[in-house]
């Protein structure tokens, strides 16, 4: 947190969201980070802390300008103060409110984080986006793939797919994965997740998914689009699918709504479940699985 004035740090000494066993690294990353702003310009935008406790990996993003930055400094400061396995400085350029990753930096330790899931060990960069609810994660990778009942010889699509949640196990499953992601960094985080898992059976696109829609019949489907929901064109696109059933993975109810409205005006597909999931509990927030089938 920064004071008033916009550039000291104010020192935040634990942070409820994280398990007990790592609540002294907020302070010490704060602490660390306060001591370093006065004898240096870090410009820091803001500050990531990634644990995992299947991996015990723990990670530091430090998002700032690409501007002068004391790496060396940072990088000894911070591994003095908390026991990390990565320290990354995340480079962005551009307003406030549509900011663009420019470059991430290794300061320290691998320079990306892992995570366990479905019993796949994961590869993220800190730009890339993953749900920091493991098991609820799982269970949304569960729900996903017993309602589609993916089949050893289907044309799967996965649509909206970051860094691989739902593209590995699908892979694992399907005979052949289209997998659609726009976010750079995420894109490369997925090349590199199916090559850890060795998994030759996807086709990553790097791209919108309207306009990299896979030119393919697809058996099975999923998407997991932002909290704006599907854009017309591609529900569009998808009723066009010859796809026995879509999984749509939603964080937001409303248009979720909106968009499974769309397509039973259209004719195409019709929900027939939707499951929500508590993934963040004690919030208004909630996930929810809904299964559609053709019409």
């Amino acid at each position: 947190m920064y004071a008033p004035n916009g550039q000291d740090i104010v020192r935040i000494k634990d942070c409820p969201l994280l398990d007990k066993s790592n609540q002294k690294a907020v302070g010490a990353v704060s602490g660390a980070l306060s001591y370093l702003s006065g004898s240096h310009e870090l410009d820091i935008e803001r500050i990531g802390i990634r644990v995992s406790r299947r991996t015990k990996e723990l990670e530091v993003a430090l998002w700032t300008a690409p501007s002068g930055f004391p790496r060396t400094q940072v990088a000894r400061v911070l591994s003095d103060a908390v026991k990390t396995t990565s320290i990354v400085r995340v480079m962005t350029k551009g307003p406030s409110k549509a900011r663009r990753v420019v470059g991430v930096e290794r300061l320290s330790g691998s320079g990306s984080w892992s995570e366990l899931i479905d019993g796949q060990k994961m590869q993220l960069s800190a730009p890339s986006f993953f749900q920091v609810n493991t098991k609820g994660a799982e269970k949304l990778v569960e729900l996903v793939l017993s309602g589609l009942d993916v089949q050893p010889d289907d044309e799967a699509m996965d649509l909206y797919c970051g860094a691989g949640t739902f593209t590995l196990p699908l892979a694992k499953r399907a005979g052949f994965v289209s997998a659609v992601e726009a976010y750079g960094p995420a894109v490369r985080d997925l090349r590199r997740n199916l090559e850890l898992a060795r998994l030759d059976n996807v086709d990553a696109v790097g791209g919108d998914a309207g306009r990299e829609f896979p030119d393919t019949d697809a058996d099975v489907i999923i998407v997991d689009p932002p909290r704006a929901g599907l854009a017309p064109e591609v529900i569009q696109q998808l009723s066009k699918q010859p796809a026995r059933a879509i999984a749509y993975v939603s964080c937001d109810p409303a248009t979720l709504a909106r968009d499974l409205k769309r397509f039973v005006e259209i004719g195409s597909y019709k929900p027939v479940s939707v499951t929500p999931v508590d993934l963040f509990p004690q919030t208004f927030h909630v996930e929810n699985v809904c299964l559609l089938k053709r019409v």
